[in-house]
């Protein structure tokens, strides 16, 4: 299923930088930041069975470097 979302032209383009600097689609970049707010918000688990995403998230969150 693919949903979309509405951005503000100056916001798109700055995630469009951002995934680009990191080699990832925008679609990518922005599941990868909802995930992240989701684990700091409690809503999605960091471990446990939920698979792949949230590691990619734990990663994310312990390693700055990333996020730069």
């Amino acid at each position: 299923m693919v949903r979309t979302a509405r951005l503000d032209p100056e916001v798109r383009r700055r995630v469009k930088v951002a995934a680009a600097r990191r080699d990832l689609s925008v679609s990518e970049y922005c599941v990868r930041a909802i995930l992240r707010q989701l684990a700091e918000d409690g809503e999605w688990p960091l471990e446990g069975t939920e698979g792949m995403p949230a590691a990619e998230v734990r990663e994310e969150q312990d390693n700055p470097e990333v996020r730069s």
